[in-house]
């Protein structure tokens, strides 16, 4: 192709260890040849945002900048020529559980999007993620993180969220809290 193609590699759900039906990150890349991992300085991550606080008081590991870290200093490792670049290739913010059934009361609303808040806070001070992308703006039944409801005659505070990040300056400061999404 002509230009400056690019390789974007992983694209990879937020899977911490190995079951029968998953391939945990780790294990992903550490079985990508090297030839292959150091042809890309992007890695794709899928990042959904639970409201579901761990015992010490973060976010899930799903949405943590801590998972996001862990696969940086992964990719590092290998010794790759190019430093990554982090893509939160799909992420949104729903239930207490992400992708798990969403309450439809204004609090839990809120509280959904203060986490979303909170996590794109922690990968923006990284200073390696370089986009986050809200994989569904129409809420999906199946799997509702959407930023609309699903009838679209609503929108959920993140919409509002999204839309302050959208307008701040690039590399600027986080922006304040919607007024919708605060208390």
């Amino acid at each position: 192709a002509p230009g400056d193609p690019q390789l974007a590699l992983g694209e990879t759900a937020a899977y911490a260890v190995n079951t029968p039906q998953h391939t945990s990150v780790s294990q992903f890349i550490s079985d990508l040849p090297q030839d292959v991992l150091c042809a890309a300085d992007v890695w794709g991550q899928h990042s959904y945002i639970s409201t579901r606080t761990g015992a010490d008081g973060h976010l899930d590991a799903a949405g943590s900048a801590a998972l996001l870290a862990a696969i940086h200093a992964q990719l590092a490792a290998r010794g790759c020529p190019r430093p990554y670049t982090l893509w939160v290739t799909e992420t949104g913010a729903g239930g207490p559980v992400a992708g798990g059934p969403r309450p439809q009361d204004a609090a839990s609303a809120r509280a959904a999007c203060r986490a979303y808040a909170a996590a794109l806070d922690a990968w923006n001070r990284l200073g390696y993620v370089g986009a986050a992308i809200q994989y569904t703006f129409r809420e999906d039944v199946l799997y509702p993180v959407g930023l609309l409801n699903a009838t679209m005659t609503a929108t959920y505070p993140a919409y509002d969220l999204l839309a302050a990040w959208g307008r701040r300056a690039p590399g600027g400061a986080p922006p304040p809290l919607p007024a919708n999404c605060a208390g």
